[in-house]
């Protein structure tokens, strides 16, 4: 049987990690909304390492460890898989989104907004079911 001290440090580091997925998510939506904005306000950022292509595909390759972890850690607590479902629909929609990045810019965008819009949709929810 496990002590509460050791389930209150288990609970404030699965909500770090659902918190660090989100954060990671909102990257995702500001690199697609925010820095097309910057770059027309300043030019020069255009030749930044943020303006590159290959920044989205790190961003959702360093939220996947993350958020695999923290939903599959609190399963256990809440047996609800729903958040899983849905955090797998999200990456699926920002990897979708990154290989249409040479179809055009309106489909990618789309896709990575409504896929870290799903996938923090699902860490909110993981996060309310663990606190249940």
């Amino acid at each position: 049987m496990t002590s509460l001290k050791q389930r209150t440090l288990c609970l404030c580091l699965k909500n770090k990690t659902d918190k660090l997925a989100i954060s990671l998510s909102f990257c995702c939506i500001a690199h697609c909304i925010i820095l097309p904005l910057l770059i027309l306000l300043f030019p020069s950022i255009s030749s930044l390492w943020i303006n590159n292509e290959q920044f989205h595909l790190y961003i959702v390759l360093l939220a996947i460890p993350f958020s695999f972890f923290a939903m599959f850690n609190n399963l256990r607590k809440h047996n609800n898989v729903k958040c899983i479902i849905m955090a797998g629909i999200g990456f699926s929609l920002l990897f979708l989104a990154i290989q249409m990045h040479d179809i055009g810019l309106v489909y990618e965008t789309t896709f990575t907004i409504i896929g870290a819009i799903i996938l923090i949709t699902s860490h909110l929810i993981n996060m309310r079911y663990l606190k249940n």
